[in-house]
């Protein structure tokens, strides 16, 4: 190991035979040689710093760099660097400058590691390969350098990662394609820039396609019939493309803003057929057109982006104008200030799912309706609303998906009117989430038999859900997030737990009465607040639970329920069950952890069944009380065996309980 190292003049030769020579600082060679022997079984260098090569000459070497070195190729601008039978790891910067060639020969192969970048800066780059040369590329090939003419001839190019052509043009026999399936890489050719594989094309793509301006162009892509699952075809920037035959989606095709992907007039977009589009996921943001366009079914996913985004026929119509169904595949997103009129009834399958984003406008108009609702109820469909959804319904009974994101979010009659207003029943089949600010208020009792979650957003703007009378909780869940919070007016109702589990980190705004069911406090870990009185007192359907997680003893990692109100937990002194779990691999000490679980202005009563982690038949916790709290001791469970730990739980725990 040495710091730095410099050779220079034709006649210097470092001959590392079979060793090992690190470097902690830079490698200059000027005119020299690198080389060791048994060639790819000899010496290897290992360079912490940069690396300064003119007129190189390295044979035989296994070369190896650092995530922060940079390696200056041809920096002197006259004869070539060469490399021979060398493995060269690169893990840090290459930069390709000067005028003299680059070459590969013999067994050489260059590995761009992850963190590579291997950079063409010179307008005319040479790289020369010879025998089974090849550069092995999971970094990234990068050439920005304005009018760069690069050609790379002789060396095999494997792409895991990325190739960037942002000017000029590059070309090369290296590239492979067997059957025509580009199956890895990232490929991206902008600013009018050239990528040009010498008459290799692809069929099918499986790879990242990504085209950005007009006049880019990746020659191979000509042919293309297939963007296969894995694969993803982009256009941006205005650049345009048009298939040379019919076309089958089924990865995602993206198409931005003013551009635009065209299947040639007299062939197909064999997605489509008998009105459905099926299969695959289109992105647009411009222009997709194909002949017959007129989608009555949609069975694909489809991401209408902007005002300028649209599918078009070969007339120029609009591709979506009878949409009339969102299939059980189908998913329709408007984003980015899009609007949509429906010129039919329309129908969201169970599973379809039609998303609307801020800015965004989804309106279906008289005469036509949404045929999910009748007579009060919504059933079915996957909505995921931001923006706004105009539909003609007014909802008691919700049967369907609906997320309200935001506090802009809206669904809405044609002539004004919260379409949930009126919600008195979230079904089994039913789930309602308000996030982000969303606030809901209902003029009446609302029963939830399905999903109820409230999710917070940013502190300033609350989530909340405002029952004036009572809410009847009888199965599902009532989920709260992040300090998500459910209102119940006090005056003329209570939220009423019969079944299913109201859990979260949250807030409940009302006088709490258990029956049945469970609270759980938190997502893993966490705090939920009762802002009122919390009874728990066993009905005919069972006892209610309370169940409480415990990852540790610093701060937030317990279950904690915090009560504004009184504790009372059965009505003739024993109600309700208790159950403790550890959890995250929490391991409680050998003299016990201990924690207040439950806190109001008074408790009374206690739990009539608790069960936790357990030593053979001897639980390995207890349960204490006092006149405001409910407070647990945990003990470590000890490995089958360990005598001595039993007896001092043993011990322990009838001290506590004597409390």
């Amino acid at each position: 190991t040495i710091q730095s190292l410099t050779l220079t003049q034709l006649i210097t030769t470092l001959d590392l035979s079979t060793n090992t020579l690190t470097l902690n600082q830079n490698l200059t060679v000027n005119q020299a040689t690198v080389q060791a022997t048994p060639a790819l079984g000899g010496g290897t260098l290992s360079v912490a710093g940069d690396l300064f090569l003119t007129e190189s000459r390295f044979l035989g070497v296994s070369l190896i760099t650092s995530p922060t070195s940079q390696v200056f190729l041809n920096t002197g601008g006259g004869l070539e660097d060469f490399i021979c039978d060398t493995d060269v790891n690169h893990r840090g910067r290459m930069r390709y400058q000067g005028a003299g060639a680059f070459t590969l020969d013999g067994n050489t192969t260059l590995t761009l590691d992850t963190t590579a970048t291997f950079e063409i800066e010179t307008p005319a780059a040479v790289i020369n390969g010879m025998g089974a040369a090849a550069i092995v590329n999971g970094g990234s090939i990068l050439q920005a350098q304005p009018g760069a003419m690069t050609l790379a001839t002789g060396v095999a190019i494997t792409n895991t990662g990325t190739i960037d052509i942002s000017a000029g043009s590059f070309s090369t026999d290296g590239v492979t394609i067997p059957g025509g399936v580009l199956g890895e890489g990232t490929w991206r050719v902008s600013n009018g820039a050239t990528l040009d594989l010498q008459g290799v094309a692809l069929t099918n793509n499986g790879a990242t396609i990504e085209l950005d301006g007009p006049g880019s162009v990746f020659t191979a892509l000509g042919g293309i019939q297939s963007n296969d699952a894995a694969g993803t075809l982009r256009l941006t920037g205005g650049n345009t493309f048009t298939t040379a035959g019919s076309f089958t989606n089924d990865g995602l095709l993206s198409v931005g803003d003013a551009s635009e992907f065209t299947v040639v007039s007299g062939s197909s977009l064999t997605n489509f057929a008998a009105g459905t589009l099926s299969a695959g996921e289109f992105d647009i943001g411009g222009t997709l057109r194909f002949d017959g366009a007129d989608i009555t079914d949609l069975d694909a996913t489809v991401t209408l982006s902007g005002p300028g985004s649209q599918v078009l026929d070969e007339n120029g119509l609009d591709g979506l104008r009878n949409l009339d169904t969102i299939a059980g595949a189908g998913d329709l997103t408007l984003a980015a200030g899009r609007t949509f009129t429906a010129g039919n009834d329309l129908t969201v399958a169970t599973t379809g799912r039609l998303g609307v984003d801020v800015g965004s406008t989804f309106t279906v108009p008289a005469p036509f309706n949404i045929t999910n609702f009748a007579s009060g109820t919504f059933t079915g469909g996957v909505f995921d609303i931001a923006g706004t959804l105009i539909i003609e319904a007014d909802v008691e009974t919700l049967a369907g998906d609906f997320t309200l994101d935001g506090p802009v979010s809206n669904i809405i009659r044609p002539g004004g009117g919260d379409v949930f207003e009126n919600l008195n029943l979230i079904d089994t089949d039913g789930a309602l989430t308000l996030r982000n600010g969303r606030t809901l208020s209902v003029l009446g009792s609302l029963t939830v038999n399905g999903s109820l979650t409230i999710e917070n957003g940013p502190p300033d703007n609350p989530t909340i859900i405002s029952v004036p009378s009572d809410l009847f909780h009888n199965s599902g869940v009532a989920d709260l997030r992040n300090g998500g919070t459910i209102e119940v007016g006090t005056a003329a109702g209570q939220y009423r737990l019969a079944g299913g589990t109201l859990r979260g980190s949250g807030n409940v705004v009302a006088n709490l009465v258990q029956t049945g069911g469970t609270v759980e406090p938190g997502q893993g870990a966490g705090t939920l607040s009762i802002d009122g009185n919390w009874a728990l007192d066993p009905g005919v359907t069972g006892l209610p639970g309370v169940g409480i997680e415990l990852a540790g003893i610093g701060p937030g990692m317990a279950d904690f329920i915090d009560v504004n109100g009184n504790v009372v937990i059965g009505a003739g002194g024993l109600g309700g069950q208790l159950s403790l779990v550890l959890i995250d691999g929490y391991v409680p000490s050998l003299g016990g952890d201990t924690f207040e679980i439950i806190r109001g202005l008074q408790r009374q009563g206690q739990f009539r069944n608790v069960t936790g982690p357990m030593v053979g038949a001897t639980p390995a916790f207890e349960v204490f009380y006092t006149s405001t709290s409910v407070w647990v001791t945990v003990y470590a469970v000890p490995a089958p065996g360990s005598a001595a730990l039993l007896g001092m739980i043993g011990c322990v725990a009838p001290r506590r309980r004597r409390r």
